[in-house]
Parts: structure tokens; sequence; C-alpha cells
């Protein structure tokens, strides 16, 4: 209906959406229903917590004298009645705004390995409690995890009784599986998927595995929502133990324990020093770190706080101090210049002397091979394996 036949004591409605995101608003409206049911003699159960489990509780408990129907619009009171009925119960029905679900013939029409991992997948790749695994939709994942490939780390979940060390075990080992990377970590994977999607121009950071702590608290999260399944009990365990903190507006998910970057990134500072930043007007001494390329005027290279010694060459050291060393000796960076030549002597050619740092060397300077192998041999233990020295 358009504006003009809205009725006037209807013109300042609240969307219902809107209405229930304020908790008292809910409150009051749980309180105001279960007042008028009662008065018609209507049983009422009112949850503390989550009512899904009360729900097929009670529901369960009816379908042992009688066909139940069930209203919700949430799936995961679907998967639960699905795994808990039986052949004692009478029909139950799941009725929803997209029509009515038969859960005796669902139930039917699932192998028993599907039946047994029907609650863990759900719980796993997403729920009301978990979030989901984007590029990874539910029903892909519920037919790999079927082929029983995973399912010593399944069968973890299954178990009421599981460690919070097995737990987080069993889920960083599905995560893995999930990415197709069992024999490695996943930071590893991590690392190699975002270079191929860097090397392609397109990133999209959800689309990445997650950390290995965020992979642990997703897992006992997981956990959490499973057991409760399985028990038909509401935070059957502490859930500030298990993937959860209380925040302002009751339980909020812990994204991870791990620090949102490395320590030296979370002190990035710089300086502009004129001196040798050997003092702590360098603001970068004064926060206890060193200088980078993005400081103005040493550039992390020329001063004393730097990440290493920079060899200072001159003409006093010429004597004492080989050559630039040839193709065959050392493996270079040739600086910007003919394409057709590769000679380091006659185009110069960069030094590593930390993980982000390089001295240019012009062509016939002196060098000291022995600083330019230790920084090398720094970079290779950081994975920066652009510059080798040949055997």
């Amino acid at each position: 209906m358009d504006a003009q036949q809205v009725p006037p004591d209807m013109s300042n409605w609240t969307p219902r959406a809107k209405f229930l995101d304020n908790t008292h608003n809910k409150s009051e409206l749980i309180h105001l229903l279960s007042s008028t049911f009662r008065k018609h003699h209507i049983t009422v159960e009112q949850c503390d917590n989550d009512a899904d489990t009360s729900i097929v509780r009670e529901a369960l408990a009816a379908a042992s004298d009688g066909s139940v129907e069930v209203r919700a619009e949430d799936a995961d009171v679907l998967v639960m009645l699905v795994h808990h009925s039986s052949d004692s119960h009478h029909p139950l029905f799941l009725t929803t705004s997209n029509g009515s679900y038969d859960v005796r013939k669902i139930k039917e029409s699932l192998s028993e390995t599907q039946k047994s991992y029907l609650l863990f997948c759900h719980a796993f790749t997403g729920c009301d409690t978990v979030s989901a695994i984007a590029g990874h939709g539910k029903t892909t994942l519920f037919a790999r995890f079927c082929e029983g490939d995973a399912a010593e780390y399944i069968d973890i979940f299954l178990d009421t009784e599981a460690t919070k060390e097995t737990v987080i075990q069993a889920g960083t080992a599905i995560f893995k599986y999930i990415y197709h990377g069992r024999d490695t970590t996943l930071g590893e994977i991590r690392y190699n998927m975002f270079s191929r999607k860097a090397a392609a121009g397109v990133i999209k950071p959800e689309t990445l595995p997650p950390t290995e702590g965020a992979a642990a608290q997703h897992s006992l999260r997981a956990y959490l929502q499973t057991r409760d399944w399985i028990l038909l009990q509401s935070m059957s365990l502490n859930p500030s133990d298990y993937g959860w903190t209380i925040g302002v507006h009751g339980y909020e998910p812990v994204p991870t324990l791990d620090p949102t970057a490395p320590e030296e990134l979370l002190q990035f500072t710089s300086c502009n020093c004129h001196g040798d930043c050997s003092n702590r007007r360098c603001s970068c001494k004064k926060n206890g770190v060193t200088c980078i390329s993005a400081c103005g005027v040493c550039n992390g290279i020329a001063c004393r706080n730097c990440s290493h010694d920079v060899v200072e060459i001159g003409q006093n050291l010429a004597s004492q101090l080989p050559q630039c060393p040839s193709p065959t000796e050392l493996s270079v960076l040739p600086l910007p210049g003919d394409p057709s030549s590769c000679d380091p002597l006659s185009r110069g050619f960069m030094l590593p002397w930390s993980q982000t740092h390089y001295s240019v060397v012009e062509p016939g300077s002196p060098v000291n091979l022995q600083a330019a192998q230790t920084a090398q041999l720094h970079m290779h233990r950081e994975g920066y394996q652009q510059y080798n020295k040949k055997k």
C-alpha cells in the first residue's frame, strides 16, 4: 500500500528487524506473548538462552504421542530434528515461510555417514553461532566430509568429552583438508594463496584460509555448538572457554588470540634526522626500533641505528677490498639499463643489506663480500631467495 493508504495509527510503526534489535523491546514482546498464550491454556516454556534445543526437545517428546508440526525459520532446528528423530516417533514436520519439510523423508534419503556428520558439518561450515567459510558452500563441504578422508578429525567433534587441545588440532587439520594442504601448515597455505592472487592482481582476503589463531577459535565455537545439539542442551560448556567473550551486548565471538600484526609493524615509526640517529633525538632510537627505508634522510641505510653495519666505501679502503665480483661468483639484480647487458661490472648491481634495504654499488666499486654474503644468508632465512651465491 502507498503512503496515502496507511492509516494514521500505523504511520509510525517500526520495521520488525529494527524493533527486535532492541533487547528491551524483545523482552517485552516475549512477556506479552507468553502471558497471552497462558491465558488461553497454552503451555509456554521460556528459555534464558538459545531456544532451538528446547524447541527440538519438546517436539521430540510430543512426537512420541502423535504427529507434530514445528514452525520456525531456523535451519538449525531442522538439522537437529533430522538427527534426533527415529522410527519410533510419529511424523514430524517443520514449516517455514518457504514451505513444509517432512523430517522422516529427509532422514531416509541420507546415508549413515551423512546422518552421523550432519550436525558437525552444519556447525563447522556456518550456522547462527559459527561463521561460514567464504568460497566453500555447505553442500560441497558436506560431500567432501562424507568421503571419509577427514573422519578421524570429525569424530573428535562428535566426542562430547573431547579436550580443547584435541579440538583445536582437529579443527586445524580439517581446515588444511578443506584448502588441500594436509602436508603443510595453514600459514604456508595462506601465504601461497596470497602470492598467487597477488600475481593475478585480485586479492579477496575473505577467500584466504584463516590464520592458526582464527582457526582455533572457529573450531572451539563449532565444537561447542555441535555438542549442544548432540545433548540438546544450550551452553553445555562455558562459552568463555570455547571461542566467546562477554561484551556490551552479551556474548561476542573471539576472532583470534594472536596479535593483529608482528610487533615491529605495530611499533612502526620513522625519523627525519640529519644526524647519525645514534641518540634519543631520533624518534626511531627513542622508540627502540631500527631505522627503515621510510626514514627521510638515512633511509634505514646510512646511520648508526640501522639493522646492519653499512660498509663505507672510500679511496683509503680501495686497496684492501676486492673489486665487484663477476657474474660467476655472485648472482645479482642488474640496475635498469640495456636489457642485453647482464654484466654487473658494467651496469652496477644491488646488494641486499637487510630484508627490505638494498645498497646500490656503482660499476667498478669495491665491495665487502663477507658483509654481502652475511646479508644474503639472512635473507635466505627469511624466505627471500632472490639473491643466491652460486656454487
